[in-house]
């Protein structure tokens, strides 16, 4: 799936993603088409100049769509910017698409210098799920009553500290976390504190790793899943995520953890981003030099699920599920890297990870 920005298209893909809000089965997505088909979305009448639209599409498909703007549909306040019109497609629900849009939205409002956005909803626990809180009852365009919701994210930013070590504290790494699982829930809430708990028991078996920075990087290396269902793309989010919050040394795991060969050659999924994007990792991966922190989280990952297994029965497993494919230096690199920290642990590995309780 790709997320699209509406203005940000061609005149003939704004009218194609046009008739498509319009078969959308609800009053608001209907008012959407109006606006965008007079050409008054973009108004201080409505959402604002500065309207952004974004759209999650797979192929020629529009699965959901969302704004972010200035304004919404409360009148008389200071509160800015706001997410609206947010609608998924029947055919996609129950995929936490919102979720995957909502995670986007934010982030753009994060690079633009906010630090939190708004909602205007007649809603009552939705948007809890994603972690927003309610803030007042007020009165929209029409006269109407409306719920208004504040989803905070300023708190993520690195302080001094945090951007002197290029970590976070423990505790905002497991707030951040939970945060991000609200935007995509699944099993990878899980996997994290597996891989985070056995890195940080390594690390105290070896000896000259520092286990709290075990713990943190393997808490965050799957954080870009808060963006959505990706495969290549999960990595390229993630390190890009912790860059602008100011962690690069999350960044720098979230960039390497998938990687045992430090290419991209024999990553297993789909390679699920832009030209660009792709160029912008695989320049990024070449430039790393493997360290401590680097093969310890690669071989967390690799021993973790939701917990602690054999790292030949998992590989297998993988292998499996995408039709027989693992490629054989991966496989192997998986391995030497194991013997290593036993070597280093003095010990059974899985004994010393536990069993990711």
């Amino acid at each position: 799936m790709i997320i699209r920005e509406y203005y940000s298209c061609d005149a003939a893909g704004q009218a194609h993603w046009r008739e498509a809000i319009a078969k959308s089965d609800w009053n608001a997505g209907q008012k959407l088409h109006e606006l965008l088909s007079t050409d008054t979305l973009r108004t201080k009448e409505w959402i604002g100049a500065d309207a952004r639209l974004y759209l999650l599409t797979e192929d020629d498909q529009l699965c959901a769509f969302c704004t972010l703007a200035a304004n919404d549909d409360v009148p008389d306040t200071d509160l800015t910017p706001w997410i609206g019109f947010v609608y998924t497609f029947p055919a996609w629900r129950g995929q936490h698409l919102s979720g995957t849009l909502l995670a986007h939205a934010i982030e753009q409002a994060r690079t633009d210098g906010h630090t939190a956005v708004y909602i205007s909803t007649g809603h009552s626990g939705l948007y809890e799920k994603y972690g927003a809180a309610f803030l007042e009852h007020n009165k929209d365009l029409w006269g109407g009553n409306t719920r208004v919701y504040r989803l905070d994210f300023g708190w993520m930013q690195a302080d001094g500290n945090e951007r002197e070590s290029g970590l976070p504290c423990r505790e905002k790494a497991e707030r951040i976390l939970e945060v991000s699982h609200l935007l995509n829930p699944g099993p990878w809430r899980e996997h994290s504190y597996c891989v985070a708990r056995a890195a940080e028991r390594i690390a105290n078996a070896c000896g000259d790793i520092d286990p709290e920075q075990a713990y943190l990087c393997g808490l965050l290396h799957d954080i870009g899943r808060r963006f959505g269902k990706g495969h290549l793309r999960h990595a390229y989010d993630g390190w890009q995520f912790m860059e602008h919050l100011g962690f690069p040394g999350i960044a720098r795991i979230c960039l390497t953890h998938s990687f045992k060969t430090q290419t991209l050659d024999d990553y297993i999924g789909n390679h699920d981003l832009t030209g660009k994007e792709e160029g912008a990792l695989k320049e990024a991966l070449a430039a790393c030099h493997y360290d401590d922190l680097d093969l310890l989280i690669q071989l967390c990952d690799s021993i973790c699920g939701t917990q602690v297994m054999n790292i030949e029965e998992r590989m297998l497993d993988v292998k499996r599920r995408y039709g027989g494919y693992y490629p054989q230096d991966k496989w192997n690199a998986n391995l030497e890297i194991l013997r290593t920290f036993e070597a280093r642990a003095g010990g059974d590995i899985y004994q010393i990870a536990g069993n990711g309780a």
